[in-house]
């Protein structure tokens, strides 16, 4: 408890928040505060549907891009659904480098699948998905450096990977998020070969093992010799995709339409995979244009029908630079855990262009809200002056309720300040006064009992209310509703910051000066 005996600076929670203050200024004045779409605009990026979604199905493609952008650790990002057929995603950033990886996360279908030999091992319906997470470089079981994203699966995925891996030691397991269906490929031989010292013939059997899924094969074709072979083409149905890179030929591309197929352009450079090479192992490793993200052998003691039920993705990092390959890495794990934890898109999506969000009223909210946080803090000042008229009570609780203000601001805007946390932060703040006012009125209570005792069953009460209110605000924290989130995060951490430090140290003030 709080020791009134030894002087004011060297009471523990007094220095902790001074500390916090110094520390938090310090922070506002290097990194500045990120504040919300309200405030300061951000980028649009809109999403088409391949067909139109009733409201059940639109309602959990909602569902789903919150838990993909939220998981991930984006902030303060609107969802919301325009008609039946779009779905449109706003974010209070302009860098590129954010919006690509929002875009990438945003546009893929979220369809898991580990194959064995062309048979299917394990999908994203066999995760469980809590239990999804990524791995950090120092969990990684890997001699060089890399990413990583583990998970649980369910009894049911765990046999059916067993029985899928028997026999089938030091074969690749081939992991694609968002494998393509009903395709067939079109590349050239010299994307195939593009940077290794392998034979056609050995490349051409690992891109094919790597193609192959019982009922379900990628064809390829090599469009170096494509008019031998053009006449008979036929696509299996009216679906068949023909995906070709971007530097086809245009008469190629119009004998495919001809023919039938729904053709798909890819940049060229995803054409080329990546390939795990060594005396033991060859196989391909990583494929962008058929969603293939790693190839891990697969180890003989599983393949001897043992049941397992933690399993991890690897896969290599890339980069020109050490400090750019961490960065891929952790990316590439997040964005990968964060489609899986989300779960499939029920309707496959189209990205369009995104567009950037002005915020004419973005300075008046700003200005508004700021207004308001000084109108409370001066009707705090005058509430306290004519309940108490001493000074030396008015300057402690406005000293402490400035210091929670500027914590809250500098932890808060490192996150995304929007009107909902601005709201908060002042109700944290009015919160704050309440508990203050309840410690003094204590402490003035002209009865025989000690200060200590008069704190202690203070902190009783400041305990109890702040415990409520952050129980209170649970159901807020996790409701996935964006507009919310903020101001529940902005009261819960208050009443934290109060109860554990704040408080504390207000009573350590006015302790001395009653």
């Amino acid at each position: 408890m709080i020791d009134l005996t030894k002087p004011l600076w060297k009471d523990t929670a007094f220095v902790i928040l001074m500390i916090l203050v110094v520390l938090s200024l310090v922070h506002i004045y290097l990194n500045g505060i990120k504040f919300g779409i309200d405030f300061v605009g951000g980028t649009r990026i809109p999403m088409t549907l391949e067909r139109p979604a009733d409201s059940a199905t639109m309602d959990q493609m909602l569902s789903i891009i919150k838990k993909r952008v939220s998981s991930f650790g984006l902030v303060q990002v609107n969802v919301y659904a325009r008609g039946d057929n779009e779905i449109i995603v706003e974010l209070p950033s302009s860098d590129e480098e954010t919006i690509k990886r929002t875009e990438e996360l945003l546009s893929q279908p979220g369809n898991f699948k580990g194959i064995i030999d062309g048979k299917i091992a394990v999908t994203d319906e066999d995760i469980y998905p809590g239990t999804i997470h990524y791995l950090s470089a120092t969990q990684l079981r890997m001699p060089v450096g890399g990413w990583g994203v583990g998970f649980t699966v369910t009894s049911e995925g765990a046999k059916k990977f067993s029985e899928a891996a028997l026999d089938k030691g030091n074969k690749p397991v081939y992991l694609f998020l968002d494998r393509p269906d009903d395709s067939y490929m079109f590349v050239y031989m010299s994307q195939l070969t593009n940077g290794t010292n392998v034979s056609e013939e050995d490349v051409l059997t690992m891109v094919n093992d790597a193609l192959r899924l019982e009922g379900d094969d990628i064809k390829l074709y090599l469009l170096d010799n494509f008019d031998s072979y053009k006449d008979t083409l036929k696509p299996r149905d009216d679906h068949t995709k023909a995906i070709v890179p971007d530097n086809i030929p245009d008469d190629i591309v119009s004998v495919l339409e001809d023919k039938g197929f729904k053709v798909k352009t890819v940049p060229s450079d995803q054409m080329t995979p990546d390939y795990s090479i060594s005396p033991s192992y060859s196989a391909v490793s990583r494929w962008d244009v058929i969603g293939l993200i790693s190839a891990p052998k697969l180890s003989p003691d599983i393949a001897q029908g043992t049941v397992s039920y933690n399993y991890e993705i690897t896969g290599a990092e890339t980069g020109a630079t050490d400090q750019e390959k961490a960065r891929n890495a952790v990316n590439e794990a997040k964005k990968i855990a964060s489609v899986l934890q989300g779960g499939a898109l029920p309707i496959p999506v189209n990205v369009e262009s995104k567009t950037s969000i002005s915020a004419p009223l973005g300075s008046e909210f700003l200005k508004m809200s700021i207004i308001g946080g000084v109108v409370a803090v001066i009707i705090v000042a005058i509430f306290i002056s004519l309940r108490y008229k001493k000074i030396v009570i008015i300057l402690p609780v406005l000293f402490e309720s400035a210091c929670e203000l500027i914590i809250l601001i500098a932890v808060i805007g490192s996150f995304t300040i929007d009107l909902g946390a601005f709201a908060g932060i002042i109700a944290a703040v009015g919160t704050s006064v309440d508990d203050q006012i309840v410690i003094t009125d204590e402490l003035l209570k002209k009865d025989t009992h000690e200060k200590s005792v008069k704190l202690k069953r203070a902190f009783s009460i400041v305990t109890m209310t702040r415990t409520i209110a952050i129980v209170a605000m649970l159901p807020l924290l996790f409701s996935g509703i964006t507009e919310i989130i903020g101001f529940a995060t902005s009261t819960m951490i208050g009443a934290l910051l109060g109860v554990l430090i704040s408080r504390r140290a207000f009573a350590a003030i006015i302790g001395r000066l009653i």
